[in-house]
Order: C-alpha cells, then structure tokens, then sequence
C-alpha cells in the first residue's frame, strides 16, 4: 500500500523536528509578560505612594510643631493612614496578580512537560518527571514571590532619587553615588554567585537521578550487597553538591554583608549631608528626616536584588531545562480520530536509528501481518527485536520508511484514538493505577463487563477473584504488591481491554507458569479468531507455537522469513528457538 516515507536522515537533530509545544510556551510567556506589566503599573503607583511618609515627616517637624496645631496633625495623620491603607490594598493586589502568574504557568505546562517527559525517555530522554516537576515548582516559587519584581522596585528607586534631587541637591548626590555602589556590589554579586548556583543545581539534579536510579533496582542492591558501594557514590556526589553550595552561600554571605555595610555607610552619608544643610540653613530639619527615610526606601530593593540572585539563577536553570525538553524530540501533532481499523499491519521498508546514533538498530525491515494471523519475531540478543515492538505501536518513530495499519501510519494517527485499537505487553511490566480494575481498564472509567471480558480472555479471572478484594484489590505502585507472574498476566488482560485491532507482546511469558502459558495461548488463539493481527516477540517454544508465521532479526535486519511448519523443516526441530535461528545461515 503504502509508499517509502522519509522524515529525517540519521544524522537530523532533535531541532529539525516541528514541536507542538513550544508555541504553548511561547503563549504562557505572553501572558506572563502581560501580567508583569499590570504588576509594573502596580509598582509604579507603590513607589509614588511610598512617598507619603516622608512627606508626613516633613509636614509634621516643619509645619505641627512650629504652629502647635493639632487640627493639622490630625489631618495630615489620618491623610498618612489612608495612603498607607491603599498601599496595603494595592500590594496585595500585586502579590496576588504575581501568584495568579505562578498559578498560570503551574496549570499551563505541568502537563504538556509531563507528557514530554514521558514521550522524551521512549526516545532516550535524560528529563525525568521527578525533575520535570521539581523544575515546575521552581519556576512557579519563582513567578509567585517578590524576587520577580525586584528588579523593577529597583528601576522605581529612581522615583525617590528625583524626589531626594528636588529637596537639595545633595541629596540627590548621596543617594545617586549609593545607589551606584549597590549595583556594583549587586553585579559582584551575579558573577560570583550565579555560575556557583546553576553547578550546584546539576550537581544536586545529578544525585537526585542516582538514588532514582537506585531505587529501580533496590532489590539487586540488598540481593548483591551493594549497598555500600552505592552509599559511597552517593557520598562523593553530595559531597561535591555541598562545597558548590558552600562555596556559592558563602560568597552570597560576603556579598550581602558588603551590600549591608554600604547600606548603613550611605544612611550615615545621608544624614551627615543633611546635617550640614541645616546648619548652613539651605533646608529645614523635617526634609533631613524625609531624606534618610527617602534614602531607606531607594535603597532597598538593592539589597532585596542582591539576595534574589540566587532564585533568579533557580529558576533561570529550571526554565532551560523546561524550554529543551518543550523543543527536544517532539511527538506528532494529534491527527483526525479515525474509524475502528480492520485491515493489515504493514511495515514498509522501516529504518531507525537511536538518537544520538549514527548506527542503525534495525534496517530496512517489511513485512505484514493479516487479520486474523500471528507472526512470530525471533532472533538473538540486541537484533532489535523490542524496538521493532515500540515501532508496531506508535511510541517511536522511524527514521525511514513507515509502520501502517489499516493504512494509516501509526506514527501520526491520534495516540489516545490508536491506542484503544491497540494491547501491548511491554518487555518490562508495570501496572498504573490504584486496583486490578484501573489497571485492566488504563486508566479511564472501568466498565466491568470490559474489565470482567479482558480478564477472562487472558486467562486470570479465576486469579483475581482469589486476590482479597478481587478487582478491587489494591497493586501497590507499579504492581509492586503483586508477585510477576500475577503482574504480567494481568497486563495481558490490560493489553485485551476493548477488543484491539492489534496485538504485540514482547515476551509474553517471561514470568508465566504452566498455566499461564496455556491461558496465554488461548488468548492469542481467541485475539486471532477475533480478527485481531498478533505480533508475539518471544524465546520461550510454547508461544511460537500459537503462530502462523516467524520472522528471524539477526543485526537489524530480517534474516529468515516463512511460515512455522516452514521453518520447522528448515531447522528441524519442533519450534525455532533464538540460539539455533542465530546460529543458521
């Protein structure tokens, strides 16, 4: 049917591919700047606003108490007290607009990341969802604390220095050359702190993906006493996370102490210029007051700068990460659902290459499997035999060429509406949701008569019913409550759910018993008598015997191809087993 399709050579990059997300990104961004400049608004009539305590103080020493008049003290009060009331009222508005912008971008892309996540480790992805989420969170603390707007209080301080100027002056000149200091101290600050802090965030992301890892494999670590081992390389990595972080913290500590000692060196100018003035008569001593509490308020985002450096670098690195897995091997954008599929599976001169690779795992492989037939992959370890089983279903793409069923490319049809046409029982098993029920129904909203009918085809709803709450009956995370045998068969019913129109199992009996082998075989004789196409990867003799066909994979490509009583006569043994079809020329 179909023609050669050919979408990237090996050597393309992960840019070279369209992604669906990054316009989602680039959305978010949009609104994000929009909501900074309502919350620059906001700033603007904070910093003008702050000007009512000095003034006050000004009115207060020059105005009260030369005339002893009460009315103009409670007046001049009671105008303070509104100002400070609709201060309060605005940064509150303000501090809610900034949390609304960390809320925005949390909902936005928490699960447009996920699913990328997800989508990025089948193609070899470093992005783990742990981290995905940690980033997120980062960026959200980020967007929703006061370090977002320090840079813009800072660039308001500029307000209060105008109005120092307008009083004298000289204010104005203390308060500029201040102000010059602090931004040298904060620039000091960003060199010294930022590079510390963005290492010291790979180094603590990189311990975080060891202990990940580690937990995987908890069992091989107890069974092997390797534990010690392991705790040693985990020493070595905290150790080199801590001196980064000790490192940067107390370069961050000098900065801020420096920021501290400039901050009181300029109050101390301020007033020491004010003093003068008023010996010498050029102003009154309310506008010295006004000026060292004019002096505070410039100064403070400075300081409040300094310290938000290392958020700033925080989150700096979380949206990098969050901005390369957004563009890094994106999955196609969704296509038209289409109807129920009831023709053939067709590969169609398939290539792939790994990402990052230069050499193909498999090589130009065709073949098809007819409704109602099972095909049988076999081959020796490392001939690709489950990444052709990822291809068959649509989580990776091939390089070359193309994977169709019913006509439609597998790659680029819809992935929720493919998949409820498609059961796959992955190599590795691991069960999702809270009960057996969630598990055999993927999730969605279990219909038991689905759940039941799977669960009978696969041969396990006898087992079930012996589990204490029989469908019910909790899992544990990824199954872990249950034994393997018990997992694996009822991700065979899993894969059963709704009657798929294709049907691949990547080593379907690895952990099966007598039993489970022949509840298995009647499955895949009811999913072919149902008119489904059955691809079964597998070593073990019991399976291959349920198919119609074998395929033999040696380096990527296929090697032998013929029905099963074929390849018996060929190898003359009862059923090909991978040792003896490596071994046949």
């Amino acid at each position: 049917m179909a023609a050669r399709e050919s979408r990237r050579s090996p050597s393309t990059g992960p840019s070279a591919h369209p992604s669906a997300h990054p316009p989602a990104l680039r959305a978010i961004r949009r609104r994000i700047t929009t909501g900074l400049a309502a919350a620059g608004g906001f700033s603007v009539f904070l910093a003008l606003i702050q000007l009512a305590m000095p003034l006050y103080t000004m009115q207060v020493y020059d105005r009260v108490l030369g005339s002893r008049s009460v009315e103009t003290l409670v007046a001049l009060s009671l105008l303070a007290l509104g100002c400070f009331a609709v201060f309060g009222l605005v940064e509150a508005i303000r501090g809610r607009l900034t949390q609304a912008m960390g809320h925005l971008a949390a909902r936005s892309l928490t699960m447009d990341a996920l699913e990328a996540s997800m989508g990025g480790l089948l193609r070899g992805g470093a992005s783990r969802p742990s981290q995905v989420l940690r980033d997120l969170n980062e960026l959200r603390q980020f967007l929703s604390g006061p370090s977002l707007t320090a840079p813009l209080d800072a660039a308001l301080s500029l307000v209060f220095l105008l109005f120092l100027t307008l009083i004298h002056p000289l204010y104005g000149l203390v308060c500029g050359g201040s102000i010059l200091c602090l931004v040298g101290v904060s620039l000091l600050g960003r060199m010294l702190t930022m590079p510390g802090a963005a290492e010291a965030n790979r180094a603590l992301c990189r311990h975080g993906a060891e202990v990940e890892a580690a937990s995987h494999g908890v069992e091989a670590v107890a069974a092997m006493g390797m534990m010690g081992n392991l705790r040693r390389r985990w020493q070595a990595v905290q150790d080199d996370h801590l001196r980064l972080v000790n490192r940067t913290a107390g370069r961050a500590q000098a900065v801020a102490s420096l920021a501290k000692v400039c901050r009181m060196t300029a109050q101390v100018a301020i007033l020491a210029a004010g003093t003068m003035l008023v010996l010498d008569r050029q102003v009154s001593p309310g506008s010295m007051l006004a000026a060292s509490i004019l002096m505070g308020r410039a100064l403070a985002p400075f300081e409040q700068l300094i310290d938000s450096w290392r958020n700033w670098s925080s989150a700096r690195e979380s949206l990098r990460r969050l901005r390369g897995l957004f563009t890094a091997d994106a999955a196609p954008a969704p296509g038209v659902p289409l109807p129920r599929p009831s023709g053939p599976l067709l590969l169609d001169r398939v290539t792939y290459v790994p990402p990052g690779s230069d050499r193909p795992t498999l090589r130009g492989l065709s073949f098809s499997v007819e409704p109602g037939e099972a095909v049988g992959i076999v081959g020796p370890s490392a001939a690709g035999k489950s990444t052709l089983a990822r291809l068959l279903v649509g989580v990776l793409e091939p390089t070359q060429g193309g994977v169709y069923l019913d006509g439609h490319n597998v790659w680029r049809w819809h992935r929720d509406d493919c998949g409820r046409h498609v059961g796959y029982l992955p190599q590795g098993v691991g069960l999702l949701g809270d009960t057996v029920e969630d598990a055999i129904a993927r999730l969605g909203e279990p219909d038991p008569a689905l759940v039941t009918a799977a669960a009978r085809r696969a041969g396990v709803h006898e087992m079930i019913g012996r589990l204490p709450d029989g469908y019910r009956t909790a899992i544990g995370e990824g199954g872990a409550l249950l034994s393997g045998g018990q997992r694996q068969r009822i991700a065979l019913a899993r894969a059963l759910y709704g009657d798929p129109r294709l049907l691949v199992l990547d080593e379907p009996n690895a952990n099966l018993d007598q039993a489970g082998e022949a509840a298995l075989l009647r499955a895949i004789a009811e999913a072919k008598a149902g008119g489904a196409a059955v691809v079964v990867i597998a070593h073990r003799r019991c399976v291959l015997d349920a198919v119609d066909r074998i395929v033999v994979l040696r380096d990527g490509m296929i090697d032998q191809t013929a029905t099963r009583a074929e390849m018996v006569r060929r190898l003359g043994t009862t059923t090909p087993q991978p040792a003896a079809a490596a071994a046949t020329p």
